[in-house]
């Protein structure tokens, strides 16, 4: 990661750790005594020895072992206490930030998916339980650390700071030898994580067609490449552990060079009387105290990297791409209360790969209305009702919803009030009650209605069950004309001012088509109904129609 993009995470994170600013000031005081309390052993070992052992004053030596003691007790009450705070604050922050980018993920812009597929977008939406790493005990114990290095250096300094300083010489050179490793290793972790994404969505796709793979005898076909990705899966998760066993073994190699180090040049000292007995036993006890410090930042930015790559790529993709979302959040928007009227004017949209899919739309509908979108497929029938939907941004022209400016106005006030039955249908893996109910869970008296005028009481009924009975994953223990159905009800349900029929009548059989139209007629006279439709179903009953060619014109 690049210092900017590291940069961006913690300005990221900031707000996050603002709101629990006292919290992790308490940390910090914790932190600091315990510190405080890991470092008064080493002035009591240079003079438990000197004083103690050397000179043979049990007494003393008594004393000392007590005091040992009770320092013990209170550094490991402390402790309990400390990460008892770190933990709770921790997962706090960590679901604080898991919440954000849950709220983020649901105004993702639709668009997107014309970018990643579906797979690869839930793929990259797990990165999010690497995150943890950034805030567990490991990381906060740093602080400890840091304050440790400080009391524990002025003491050993003040028993010879020749030594010392002798001693602190490699700490440069581990750094220099773990940065250039450690960016090498963070280029093959980016590296694994994204060939893992890809990796899922291709695999969920061959699952997803393994009905077609297996009727054109292709098994064999996808089955190779399948292999062929996994090895290449294989070569670049190796290449990521050996290059992460290259590290832990230097900073391994450094701990056990540090006390050789410590003997020859203590030693040398030691003869020549410039240092006592009890000064080299506790440089040998505690110098690894102020290398801890560094030792454990080095392991840590090799667990931690991950993590902070993980939220840096989450951000990119979920946050940033929604906060860019046609101003969906801001509450400064009018929120309308109804739908009255809607309007195009000169609308044009183009496509990456598809320019002037729709130019020059003009149409203007009221309560009452019944329009009809004719056209081909691939002439921008679907698309329009995304414009609508605040899904797309035209090129340009206006929408005005109620003579107000589309752009003025807040999008979920606006998809509040609009119900879109298309083709394709999502339906959760719950019950047939709970999909109809998911726009209003309040009316019983109106689903009731419904049910029985659409005839969906016979589909728990032949099934001898009720509704809570459980419809699968997208409505697959369903027909497509049942599935169409629970579409209906749900509009329905949700007594939008603008009903719009995307292809609607497609799956279902001429009996559920006839009903379909009766609805139309009687049930949503009050309503703006917008129909796309292929064949002249509503052709006698729409009193507004608009016919889109490819040639990009409306007619």
């Amino acid at each position: 990661m690049t210092n900017y993009e590291k940069k961006e995470i913690f300005i990221f994170l900031k707000p996050f750790l603002k709101k629990f600013k006292k919290e992790l000031l308490i940390i910090l005081f914790f932190s600091i005594l315990c510190s405080l309390f890991q470092s008064i052993p080493a002035k009591i070992t240079e003079e438990l020895f000197n004083k103690g052992f050397l000179d043979k004053n049990y007494k003393l030596i008594v004393t000392y072992a007590v005091c040992f003691l009770i320092l013990h007790i209170l550094i490991a009450i402390f402790s309990i206490i400390l990460n008892k705070k770190i933990i709770l604050v921790g997962q706090n922050i960590l679901s604080n930030i898991r919440k954000e980018i849950y709220k983020k993920t649901m105004e993702f812009p639709i668009e997107i998916y014309s970018k990643y597929d579906s797979d690869y977008i839930n793929s990259r939406a797990k990165e999010i339980n690497a995150i943890s790493d950034l805030f567990s005990p490991n990381v906060f114990s740093i602080i400890s650390n840091i304050f440790e290095f400080i009391f524990i250096s002025y003491i050993l300094i003040t028993i010879n700071n020749l030594l010392y300083l002798i001693l602190l010489l490699p700490v440069p050179l581990m750094f220099i030898m773990i940065k250039i490793g450690m960016n090498k290793f963070i280029k093959k972790t980016e590296d694994v994580m994204e060939f893992n994404s890809k990796q899922s969505s291709f695999v969920n796709e061959r699952i997803r067609g393994l009905e077609y793979i297996q009727t054109t005898g292709n098994e064999n076909k996808e089955l190779r490449k399948l292999n062929e990705r996994e090895t290449e899966l294989v070569k670049k998760t190796v290449e990521q552990s050996i290059l992460f066993r290259y590290l832990t073994e230097f900073i391994s190699l450094f701990s056990v060079v540090t006390p050789i180090l410590l003997y020859i040049i203590g030693g040398k000292l030691f003869v020549n009387d410039s240092i006592t007995f009890g000064g080299v036993l506790t440089f040998s006890m505690y110098m690894n105290k102020v290398y801890s410090p560094f030792l454990n930042i080095s392991v840590l930015l090799m667990s931690i990297n991950p993590a902070f790559l993980s939220l840096y790529r989450i951000k990119k993709l979920f946050y940033d791409q929604s906060a860019a979302n046609y101003k969906n959040n801001n509450h400064e928007l009018i929120k309308i209360d109804n739908i009255s009227k809607l309007s195009f004017h000169q609308v044009c949209f183009s496509y990456e790969k598809q320019p002037n899919i729709l130019k020059n739309i003009d149409f203007s509908l009221n309560k009452g209305d019944i329009f009809k979108i004719n056209g081909k497929n691939g002439t921008g029938k679907t698309t329009l009702i995304k414009i609508l939907l605040g899904l797309l941004i035209p090129d340009s022209g206006e929408i005005y919803i109620n003579d107000i400016d589309l752009e003025q106005l807040n999008l979920k006030s606006i998809r509040n009030k609009i119900s879109v039955i298309s083709q394709k249908i999502f339906l959760f893996n719950d019950s047939l009650r709970n999909n109809i109910l998911y726009l209003d869970e309040s009316n019983e008296q109106k689903y009731k209605q419904i049910i029985k005028k659409l005839e969906i009481d016979k589909i728990f009924k032949s099934r001898e069950s009720d509704d809570n009975m459980i419809i699968g994953e997208n409505g697959i223990k369903l027909s497509g004309g049942e599935i169409q159905k629970i579409a209906i009800a749900r509009a329905l349900m949700a007594d939008a001012d603008v009903i719009i029929f995307d292809e609607a009548n497609s799956n279902i059989d001429n009996k559920t088509k006839l009903l379909l139209k009766n609805i139309v007629i009687n049930e949503l006279r009050d309503k703006i109904v917008i129909i796309i439709d292929h064949s002249n179903l509503f052709e006698d009953i729409s009193n507004k129609n608009i016919l889109l060619k490819k040639e990009n014109q409306a007619k």
